[in-house]
C-alpha cells in the first residue's frame, strides 16, 4: 500500500511516500501563506501517477485543511486525507489539552518509534517557533514553546535599528562586527536554551535521550554537544507511526 505522509508548518512543506511503511522520495519546498495553494500543488505534482491510497497530514493552519484536501485528491488522486490532531488513535498517552499541535504530537511519536529502548525522552523542535517535548514511558507529558530562530531574528530586526544579519554568519561569545554580534546572540540564544533545558532535564530524569529535529537544525547543529541525535524529518517519522497504527486498526 502507497500513502503520502505531508508535514505543513509555518516556513516549510514537507512530503514522501510510504510504500508498505518504508519511507521514499523525500520533497521539500518553502511555504508562504500568500502563495501556499501554488507551492503546495508544485510539491504534489512530484507524486502524481503513484498509485497513492491515502494521505497523512500534520498541519498547523487549519484554514487550509479544505484547501490541503482537494490539493491531495487531485493532485494525487488520494481516497482519503487523514488530518492529525490529539484526537487521532496513535500509540502514545497524551498527558496534555486538547490543543496540542500535530507537530508536536508526530515528533514525539517519531522519537518514540525511532529510538526504541528509551524511557525518557526529549525532543528538541527548532522550527518558526522552538518546542520542548517529554515523553516518559509512552506518556507524552508535555515542555516548553519558545520563539524560534529566524522568529527571532524578524522580532529583533522589526522593532530596532540594527541591520540584518545572515544567520550563517559563525557564532561566537565575542564579536568585533555588529552583525555578527547579531548572529551570534541570535544562535547562542537558542543553543544556550536548549543545552540548559537539557542539563535540567537529566537532572530531573535518569538515563534521558534526546533529539534535535526542525527546519533550523541545520544552522544549530554544529553547536549543540549535548543531544544524543540529530533528525530533520522526525514528524515524518511519526506521520508514519500514526499511519501504519491506524491502517492496521481498519483491517
Amino acid at each position: 500500500m502507497v500513502n503520502i505522509l505531508i508535514d505543513i508548518g509555518n516556513s516549510s512543506i514537507k512530503a514522501c511516500l510510504s510504500v508498505d511503511g518504508v519511507l521514499s522520495r523525500h520533497r521539500a519546498a518553502a511555504n508562504s501563506k500568500v502563495k501556499f495553494q501554488v507551492l503546495f500543488g508544485k510539491l504534489l505534482n512530484e507524486f502524481r501517477d503513484s498509485g497513492i491510497s491515502s494521505a497523512y497530514v500534520s498541519s498547523l493552519d487549519k484554514t487550509k485543511m479544505k484547501i490541503i484536501a482537494e490539493s491531495v485528491k487531485k493532485k494525487t488522486g488520494a481516497g482519503k486525507t487523514h488530518f492529525v490532531s490529539a484526537a487521532t488513535p496513535a500509540p502514545l498517552l497524551i498527558d496534555y489539552e486538547k490543543s496540542l499541535g500535530s507537530d508536536r504530537i508526530c515528533s514525539a511519536l517519531g522519537a518514540v518509534s525511532k529510538y526504541t529502548g528509551h524511557r525518557n525522552i526529549l525532543v528538541l523542535d527548532f522550527g518558526t517557533a522552538t518546542t520542548v517535548n517529554f515523553i516518559s514511558n509512552g506518556v507524552y507529558k508535555g515542555g516548553m514553546i519558545a520563539a524560534g530562530l529566524v522568529t527571532s531574528a524578524r522580532s529583533l530586526n522589526s522593532r530596532t535599528t540594527l541591520p540584518n544579519a545572515a544567520l550563517s554568519l559563525k557564532a561566537d561569545i565575542e564579536n568585533r562586527k555588529t552583525k555578527n554580534a547579531i548572529a551570534s546572540g541570535l544562535i547562542l540564544q537558542q543553543v544556550f536554551f536548549a543545552e540548559k533545558t537539557i542539563e535540567t532535564f537529566r537532572k530531573k530524569y535518569k538515563r534521558l535521550f534526546t533529539v534535535c529535529t526542525g527546519g533550523n537544525l541545520a544552522i544549530l547543529k554544529k553547536y549543540l554537544s549535548s543531544a544524543d541525535a540529530f533528525d530533520a524529518n522526525l514528524v515524518i517519522e511519526g506521520l508514519n507511526t500514526i499511519m501504519k497504527y491506524n491502517e492496521n486498526i481498519r483491517k
